[in-house]
């Protein structure tokens, strides 16, 4: 056995403690002196430990105190020791807290001669000499600590006993010449990993061990370390990157940019493109002599379009690649811009609109596929409120734009502008836009958690929960080594060529993408789920865009272009402040992780949504009642406003949950909830004008509230049921997700 290095220099922990035995300093810098003095009845055994035989005695801290320069604390009382009875060796699991929130964990080794039993047996002395040493410690400081100067750092300490409490000497490792701090650690960690003589220190942890029973079905995966004990917890990747460079996970922030910020130009485009129509009604009605409902049937034409066009261009996206769609459906969008520029006839408009229905079809699945291919779990929420807000630029803001633009009747002026911005893109599209659909290379490797993976106590430790949170620390410094996120660099990065390929081919058939749509939307509850929340968020979209453009121009508000586009300025401004919900459910998902043992479930953004199910049925029933009475503008602006908050929070986390449950058929997923979208959409652009004559707005608008309502609280059935749900549909989806279709 090696010993540690010999020098004749006291420890300066000597005078902090004098009436200590005296200990040697190792030549390194000295940080504290530590001494634990253990509980000397409170304690139990754990038999069999992982089927190993060993049997583990659990004592608790009774005191203990740590100084240095710099630095005095006080140990938390009964916050736990763990022993396991092995030949010649110890393990202890202590849990240690400074005055100012300071904690630190570590490895040590005992050396010939030291040999602990029950927990009332433990006044044992042993000498410096009689151990080795801590293979590291590390320290985490809140921010606003004088200690946290300690975070980061590495070092290893002495070990002796003295009256029943274990005394420490702590020392930063500052003399390992030409040697990295973390190459260190892990070569001493390794080292002493491949010894079955380990004595574990170790600190409290925010993330409880997972029961045994707890399962992990599609969706829920871990996000938080065991051992995330930092006030920002550590994160662990899903889904997890390989070490392929080219692995769109893998790229930087700036270049996932490169790629995200185009499509989010796009979808503002586009609903751009949905939404200047319904602002022209009055200027086509005078000017061409269209009638309302003929243009609200065109409108009708464009969802029609976008119906069929899921099933023409989604497909594709999946099986080649989504760059190609992207060139192919904005090159169309382009020509639109310039037809509706020209148009002269109400035959042109409708099939216009068609066409344009038809390319503006794949921007929701399509984004949601590439939010998929670039972004984390973590980060998903956050790249869905960026996507809605661009939804509701295009839907709320631009409209106001154009209002004002087409004041003087000039309203092709609008369309030759969005044909600008539309070849704009066109031409990045072309020479800048990399393909994001990866497919694994032979040499590239999964990486495996960032963070120790703990090992599941079995059933027969017959161990309480608070005692699998003291054993399972222990085991998990026992047997694994955090590997660090490296990327590859004998595999060479793709060529410009390369990255601008047309097509990026698996071998899914096109028809059976289709089937496979089918079946997901009607197998997996949570594709329905967000199929039906998105559909009906949009759906009311265009409800309130419509009931807008065909109220508002009549008396008693008699609004022109310019009035009727500020009306969607309230129901703009209550979508960015509900798409914030996005960011929000980013954050809260972490807190909600932590208390489920570190492991995410996609049912956790649903616990947010609660107050936007009211505030969007709400705010819709408050539009139509002021409207309907003929109240100032400013009501049904306050009512569009409050509608618009609910909206932006229930669609933003309702897109995440099918992508986090899913992910590896968020193609075919999205097919379905762009096809549902759709059709809900056709019935009311269609139905809308019949049914205003009918009942009326007010009855019309209260209606339409309640059956926002409910439909709004499907997430309550999804909250109870939803991993349940995700266990009993884990075959269908492996089998899906391997190739195996349908």
């Amino acid at each position: 056995m090696s010993q540690p290095p010999q020098t004749s220099q006291p420890s300066p922990g000597n005078q902090l403690y004098p009436d200590m035995p005296a200990m040697r300093a190792p030549g390194l810098e000295f940080v504290y002196r530590l001494v634990a003095k253990m509980h000397p009845t409170n304690g139990y055994d754990i038999e069999n430990i992982q089927g190993t035989g060993i049997t583990r005695s659990i004592a608790g801290i009774e005191s203990g105190t740590v100084k240095g320069p710099g630095i005095e604390g006080t140990l938390v009382e009964n916050s736990g020791a763990d022993w396991a009875e092995q030949v010649h060796s110890k393990k202890v699991g202590a849990s240690i807290t400074y005055t100012r929130h300071c904690t630190a964990r570590g490895l040590f080794r005992p050396g010939p001669g030291i040999e602990f039993s029950q927990p009332d047996s433990i006044d044992v002395d042993y000498t410096q000499d009689e151990v080795e040493y801590f293979t590291h410690i590390t320290f985490e400081a809140a921010g606003n600590s004088p200690y946290n100067w300690m975070n980061g750092i590495v070092a290893i300490g002495a070990l002796q006993s003295y009256g029943g409490a274990a005394v420490i000497d702590c020392w930063r490792l500052t003399n390992f010449l030409g040697q990295k701090v973390e190459d260190v650690y892990l070569n001493l960690l390794k080292r002493h990993l491949s010894s079955n003589t380990i004595f574990v220190f170790s600190m409290p942890r925010k993330v409880a061990p997972a029961p045994p029973d707890f399962t992990t079905p599609p969706g829920t995966v871990r996000l938080i370390g065991e051992d995330g004990i930092a006030e920002t917890p550590q994160l662990v990747k899903q889904p997890m990157p390989t070490d392929d460079p080219n692995d769109p996970l893998n790229w930087s922030r700036a270049r996932k940019s490169m790629n995200f910020v185009p499509i989010l130009a796009v979808t503002a485009i586009i609903f751009t493109q949905t939404s200047l129509p319904l602002i022209f009604w009055v200027l086509w009605n005078q000017e061409f002599g269209w009638s309302y409902g003929q243009l609200n049937n065109a409108n009708a034409l464009n969802y029609v379009g976008t119906t069929v066009g899921c099933i023409l261009f989604i497909p594709p996206a999946v099986k080649y690649g989504r760059r190609s769609m992207y060139l192919l459906t904005t090159a169309i969008i382009f020509a639109m811009a310039i037809w509706s520029a020209r148009m002269k006839t109400l035959t042109e408009l409708y099939v216009s609109q068609f066409i344009f229905g038809l390319a503006s079809a794949t921007n929701e699945s399509i984004v949601e596929m590439t939010i998929a291919d670039l972004y984390f779990v973590h980060q998903r929420g956050s790249a869905n409120g960026l996507y809605m807000v661009m939804v509701m630029i295009g839907s709320f803001l631009s409209p106001v734009i154009a209002g004002y633009m087409a004041a003087n009747g000039n309203w092709r002026l609008c369309y030759w502008i969005t044909t600008a911005v539309d070849g704009a893109l066109l031409l990045y599209f072309c020479f800048f836009f990399e393909e994001s659909k990866y497919i694994p290379r032979l040499e590239a490797q999964q990486l495996s958690s960032e963070v120790p993976t703990p090992i599941p106590a079995t059933k027969k430790d017959n161990i309480s929960e608070t005692q699998t949170g003291e054993m399972s620390t222990c085991v998990t410094l026992e047997t694994s080594i955090a590997p660090l996120h490296r990327i590859n660099s004998d595999i060479p990065l793709l060529t410009w060529r390369q990255r601008m390929r047309l097509v990026t081919k698996t071998d899914e058939s096109l028809l059976g993408i289709v089937r496979t749509a089918v079946v997901t939307l009607f197998r997996f509850p949570a594709v329905m789920y967000t199929a039906l929340t998105y559909a009906f968020c949009l759906c009311w979209i265009s409800a309130q865009a419509s009931i807008i453009s065909i109220v508002f121009t009549q008396p008693p508000y008699n609004f022109g272009t310019v009035g009727v586009g500020n009306m969607s300025l309230g129901v703009f401004i209550g979508c960015i402040l509900g798409s914030a919900y996005g960011a929000i459910s980013d954050r809260a998902i972490l807190w909600f992780t932590r208390k489920n043992f570190g492991y995410y479930e996609p049912e956790m953004r649903l616990q947010l949504n609660h107050f936007p199910a009211v505030c969007m049925s709400g705010g819709f029933i408050m539009f139509g009642i002021t409207t309907a009475k003929g109240m100032h503008w400013i009501y049904p602006s306050i009512g569009s406003a409050v509608f618009g908050f609910g909206l932006g929070g229930l669609s933003d986390v309702a897109l995440c949950v099918t992508i986090d449950s899913y992910q590896a058929i968020t193609g075919e997923a999205f097919i379905g909830v762009a096809f549902i979208r759709n059709a809900f959409s056709i019935a009311i652009s269609f139905a809308l004008v019949p049914w205003l004559d009918a009942q009326g707005l007010l009855n019309m608008t209260i209606v339409m509230g309640l059956w926002a309502l409910a439909m709004a609280f499907l997430h309550v059935p999804m909250m109870i049921w939803g991993k349940r749900i995700r266990e009993k549909t884990e075959a269908s989806y492996k089998r899906m997700a391997t190739g195996t279709r349908v």
